[in-house]
């Protein structure tokens, strides 16, 4: 999972957030917060790179995309004998080494245009697995870039309290080049979540974020994996996250509870 962990990243940052939420001096609450993560029976499963590891099941479970390498954590896959990628993404990996989750098409990329229109964005992290950070995404093909197929992405922040709203400013990201299998790795660079988009905390937060994924023909839903980093209020590198995009006529249209996965699992019913 690499970059994004995400807007996420920040998200799965939202419950160390929380802890964090209105402390003077936070690197205190931060060193207290990954002393109980990390030796949590329940939450070692995915625990952060920098807890240690003796096997892949201490890493998470057989379909988290996260491995143990050289005692510690990582994004990764093993084709047998360990972890496998989240499902719906292949393992690059046949065999017990170490592969990466990757994601491409069965039939082939979509055309220029095809996959165009407005779509329901659930980025699920991985401390909030059921109540994802929603966006609302416009997205832009065109037959240009590097491969001969590109697409950027206007991108409008939703409250997660409702799943409707929209909260704070929309931006745009990309143009990201489309594989010939229809795989794509989009770096967002560093972007912002408003308060109300986080599904923890009302925090406000920073990140830079990857998604995996791909854009396929005759398929309306895009869907893949979140890697990153948060960036504020503290530097923390975190994966696991998925991410859901529902192709919509308007915001009124998506599926509630959202997907959250390429698996198509649901996320928890509104309150």
């Amino acid at each position: 999972m690499g970059k994004l962990r995400t807007i996420l990243g920040s998200f799965a940052a939202l419950s160390l957030l929380a802890t964090l939420g209105g402390c003077p001096k936070p690197e205190e609450k931060f060193t207290e917060f990954e002393a109980r993560w990390c030796t949590s029976a329940e939450n070692v499963a995915e625990a952060f790179t920098y807890c240690s590891c003796s096997t892949d099941a201490d890493c998470g479970g057989v379909t988290s995309g996260w491995i143990c390498e050289g005692g510690s954590c990582t994004t990764g896959c093993r084709g047998s004998d360990g972890n496998g990628c989240p499902t719906g993404i292949d393992c690059s990996s046949t065999d017990a080494t170490a592969g990466k989750c990757s994601i491409g098409c069965d039939v082939g990329p979509a055309m220029a245009g095809e996959a165009d229109g407005l779509y329901f964005f659930s980025l699920v992290p991985t401390l909030s697995p059921n109540k994802p950070a929603p966006l609302l995404v416009t997205l832009t093909s065109s037959a240009e870039g590097p491969t001969g197929l590109q697409f950027s992405l206007e991108v409008q922040p939703v409250d997660a309290v409702d799943r409707m709203s929209l909260v704070g400013d929309p931006f745009t990201v990309g143009p990201f080049a489309v594989n010939g299998d229809g795989s794509f790795e989009a770096d967002w660079g560093s972007v912002e979540v408003p308060g109300e988009t986080n599904p923890v905390t009302d925090s406000i937060l920073g990140a830079d974020l990857v998604l995996v994924g791909a854009l396929c023909t005759m398929v309306d839903d895009v869907c893949g994996i979140a890697n990153g980093q948060i960036t504020s209020p503290l530097m923390l590198d975190l994966a696991g996250t998925t991410f859901y995009m529902e192709k919509v006529d308007s915001i009124a249209d998506h599926t509630e509870p959202p997907y959250l996965n390429c698996a198509k699992d649901q996320g928890d019913p509104l309150p």
